[in-house]
């Protein structure tokens, strides 16, 4: 859990490329949390922010196979990464 939060404290430092090692790692050793959704949304975001579109939406997919009914909030941030990203 402590990875989440500092990967929470890189992404608003805008620190993207270590924020998303941080989720990663996070996510890893702790794939299936409360706060795993949240997580893969982050880790996507990151990836955007860091210019890599291909990556945020392969994750972004995860995201849909992991998590098939997400809280509206968190389909809506999904979908929002998603049109960022240009994703198919």
């Amino acid at each position: 859990e402590a990875r989440y939060w500092l990967g929470e404290t890189l992404y608003v430092q805008d620190a993207y490329a270590e924020a998303a090692g941080a989720y990663i790692g996070a996510l890893r050793g702790w794939p299936a949390t409360p706060w795993a959704p949240d997580a893969v949304i982050k880790l996507a975001q990151s990836l955007i922010a860091l210019k890599k579109p291909v990556d945020a939406c392969s994750t972004l997919d995860e995201f849909a196979r992991r998590f098939p009914k997400p809280a509206p909030a968190l389909a809506s941030r999904a979908a929002a990464a998603r049109a960022k990203a240009q994703c198919r």
